[in-house]
């Protein structure tokens, strides 16, 4: 009972075995300590847009996918109630999304950046969300 507060981001998803992890952080959480979560949403809209070719997805890296409804069933069987399940957002602009693009598909960039010549709007951030999910759990 070492801890208020632990942060998971981007890690869930690489572990083994998440119930061993869940456990040992249950272990050394102080009672009423929090848990923050941010892994990919299997579930989530871009996952279901982009298919296959779902960024996320690294065979070689990514052991486990996560919805909300499959983490939360994790947290809650080790000891965990779930305080807030909600998307990610990241602030982007347009520039930044057609380059992010260029490593998905060659064609589809190449059409956005001839679409948008060379206007200011591409430089004005807005939020985007990334296709993960933040869990904040508390120890019960």
């Amino acid at each position: 009972n070492f801890f208020q507060i632990i942060t998971l981001f981007d890690v869930i998803e690489h572990v083994i075995s998440p119930t061993n992890a869940l456990q040992h952080i249950h272990r050394i959480l102080q009672p009423g300590g929090v848990l923050v979560i941010t892994t990919p949403n299997e579930s989530g809209l871009l996952r279901k847009i982009m298919g296959r070719h779902w960024f996320h997805f690294k065979p070689l890296e990514h052991n486990f996918f996560f919805s909300k409804e499959s983490l939360s069933t994790y947290l809650q069987k080790n000891g965990f109630e779930i305080v807030l399940v909600q998307q990610c957002k990241k602030i982007v602009d347009i520039q930044f999304m057609i380059n992010r693009a260029f490593h998905y598909n060659s064609q589809l960039p190449k059409i956005a950046q001839w679409l948008s010549g060379n206007h200011r709007w591409k430089q004005k951030p807005f939020s985007f969300p990334t296709g993960e999910i933040d869990v904040f759990a508390r120890k019960i």
